[in-house]
């Protein structure tokens, strides 16, 4: 769905947003102190572990130590073998996910969507010109993209992804294999014998670096979705109610591994106004350009997504590209919907409108075999549609 909003993206200078970038930088300080505090424990042959471990035992390390350089090694090995390792999670043909990979419920509700990441990108992408770790350390193979949970946690035991109040029912995952036996090999050839866990580096290398580079960077990710999902309910809120009120109640967390910042509630509360003002003075692209994620802003995320989270071409992919997408898609039309006298946002919205229809027709959903989630995409396709077609 993002090739249907990326020819209207407009940077523009981004809007200073004190009260929530200090919430923001508040969040962060949370997030780095569990993040160091979870790369400290030992890892846990968690389901998702022991998939990520078995891709890692099909690449011949010694061959990759024998090539000239990473270009060689992705030419001459991991081209030939990504389509191997990426059928080993690949479940598209079933048109069902997993349960109990990496997040654990009491009642195994949520089922996760494990997808590959097309190889498209990867010599531009990856740092392949450098074997230097500090460089290769912020690759991430793993990404959980989105969910439909309103609760914060990143509470990682054991290497699941725990819930406390109400866990999501579907989860996006998005694993490049490519990513990860990369930053396999760079860890292993120059950076094992500088782990402090000396012991455990040496006898069991693919479970601490699974632990400590693979899974503790998920935290980021959880964080960014969380916020992404109250500013969608934020923008919700505000066309509803058309009043300048930002209701807090519906913000729930663990405090242990869910803490969310004290200055949360003014951070929220300075957007929810500055959505109230975009309806007067304010031109949308310079909130879509301002930085309101850990990771950058709503074109920032727009733009990685489609750059480097590519899913494969083939149409049983199309509702797994819908959840990957909707949340930024949603936010990205409502936020113009604020200003519809403009034309700017007729134009834009006019174009969606027609292209988002010739989606429709494939209709997407039917490729979906859980019941219940296959009604929702179809009821929130429709919805979308309808929000379009004002124009």
């Amino acid at each position: 769905m993002l090739d249907l909003i990326l020819p209207f993206i407009t940077d523009r200078a981004a809007r200073a947003l004190p009260p929530y970038q200090i919430f923001l930088k508040d969040q962060k300080t949370f997030v780095y102190d569990r993040y160091r505090r979870l790369q400290g424990m030992f890892g846990h042959e968690s389901p998702g572990v022991k998939l990520l471990r078995y891709i890692l035992q099909f690449v011949d390390i010694d061959y990759l130590q024998r090539q000239a350089n990473n270009y060689q090694r992705y030419l001459n090995h991991l081209r030939y073998i990504r389509k191997d390792l990426t059928e080993i999670f690949d479940r598209d043909r079933r048109g069902r996910g997993y349960f109990e990979l990496f997040f654990h419920t009491s009642d195994r509700s949520t089922e996760e969507f494990l997808l590959p990441v097309q190889d498209v990108n990867s010599i531009s992408v990856l740092p392949l010109h450098t074997n230097n770790w500090n460089e290769w350390k912020y690759v991430k193979p793993l990404r959980i993209w989105s969910h439909d949970s309103q609760e914060y946690s990143i509470k990682i035991i054991n290497d699941y992804i725990q819930y406390k109040h109400s866990p999501p029912s579907y989860v996006i995952e998005l694993l490049d294999v490519v990513a990860l036996v990369f930053k396999y090999y760079i860890w292993y050839t120059y950076e094992r014998d500088n782990e402090p866990a000396q012991e455990l580096a040496q006898h069991a290398p693919q479970q601490l670096f699974l632990h400590k580079y693979v899974m503790c960077d998920t935290v980021w990710d959880l964080t960014d979705i969380w916020l992404l999902n109250k500013l969608n309910l934020l923008m919700d809120q505000s066309e509803r109610l058309q009043v300048a009120k930002f209701d807090s109640s519906s913000i729930t967390a663990d405090y242990q591994w869910g803490w969310i910042a004290m200055t949360c509630r003014r951070g929220f509360e300075s957007i929810w106004d500055l959505l109230y003002d975009i309806r007067k003075n304010i031109q949308p692209e310079s909130l879509l350009s301002s930085k309101i994620l850990t990771s950058g802003s709503i074109n920032d995320r727009i733009r990685y997504t489609d750059r480097e989270l590519v899913l494969p071409y083939a149409t049983q992919y199309d509702w797994y590209r819908y959840l990957r997408d909707k949340d930024i898609v949603k936010f990205f039309v409502k936020l113009w919907r604020t200003r519809p006298e403009l034309p700017t946002s007729k134009r834009m919205m006019y174009n969606l409108s027609r292209d988002y229809k010739r989606m429709l027709l494939r209709q997407p959903w039917n490729q979906c075999l859980n019941v219940a989630l296959k009604e929702k995409i179809h009821n929130e396709m429709l919805a979308l549609d309808r929000d379009l077609s004002i124009y």
